[in-house]
């Protein structure tokens, strides 16, 4: 008997493609019931015959759990490959990655398997003395994941920072979790007119993104106004309304003059504050 063949006689274990019906056996290795706490915790060594080909998102699902399956590493026997051993990295739960202008249409997203782990407490003082968490998304290399998204994962809204290549063959992502309510509905937009010192306009009802400066902030020139304690970041599609600096919102907590606006596409961030 061949080697390769007594190696993957004990693949018993049924791994199903996480997003669809293909299956493959697999063995898991041993649990280190030693490992203190960290990301090891959530990962285990998934093996498979060298003739195995995984999912092509890199997602399986073994006795109602998803696994990411991150790179491989082979195990050779007289130079011919007979097994593959995958890092898998256990799912937290099916997220949602969705752009500001679909979270602001109620649109859906793109679905994945993703996992989440906390990174530590931060303060931004420029605010508040409050605590916000900021975390790390673990999502598979098949995925596609960048800055300025919203992950909606386990009831949570995460605000991606910066997705990077983790060492595990995974696509890693710092993301902030963003203070709930997310989505708030500006009653009245007024516009500005420097001529006349006048506003005009009035009932919108449109929904706002609104969010920390410190998530989504940019200096373009010395002459640029500084962010202050207070202020915020506010999204709102241009198609509900076109808002420049001097123009104000009414959202649920007062009056917002905005400060910056900045064209990103199909929707406006505004640099608000307090009027």
């Amino acid at each position: 008997m061949k080697l390769s063949n007594a190696a993957k006689h004990f693949d018993t274990t049924v791994a199903t493609d996480a997003y669809g019906a293909t299956t493959f056996g697999c063995q898991f290795g041993l649990y280190d019931d030693s490992t203190r706490d960290g990301l090891t915790i959530e990962r285990r060594i998934i093996s498979t015959a060298s003739v195995v080909s995984i999912p092509a998102r890199r997602t399986v699902t073994v006795n109602g759990k998803q696994w990411i399956l991150g790179d491989g590493a082979e195990d050779y026997f007289k130079n011919a490959a007979i097994r593959v051993k995958y890092i898998g990295h256990q799912a937290s739960g099916l997220a949602e990655i969705k752009t500001v202008e679909q979270m602001l249409l109620g649109t859906s997203g793109t679905t994945t398997y993703a996992a989440i782990a906390w990174t530590k407490a931060s303060r931004q003082i420029e605010i508040n003395s409050d605590l916000f968490n900021v975390m790390t998304l673990y999502l598979s290399k098949a995925e596609t994941l960048s800055e300025d998204k919203l992950v909606l994962l386990n009831g949570k809204v995460l605000w991606t920072r910066q997705p990077y290549d983790a060492l595990s063959g995974l696509t890693a992502c710092v993301v902030d979790e963003l203070e709930s309510p997310v989505v708030a509905t500006v009653a009245s937009a007024r516009t500005y007119d420097p001529i006349t010192d006048t506003y005009s306009g009035g009932t919108v009802n449109t929904n706002v993104l609104r969010m920390r400066w410190q998530e989504h902030f940019e200096y373009f020139s010395r002459a640029q106004g500084s962010y202050e304690r207070g202020d915020a970041v506010v999204w709102i599609l241009k198609s509900a309304a076109t808002l420049k600096p001097s123009d104000t919102l009414t959202l649920p907590d007062g009056t917002w003059r905005v400060l910056r606006a900045t064209d990103e596409g199909a929707v406006q961030s505004l640099h608000v504050r307090l009027a």
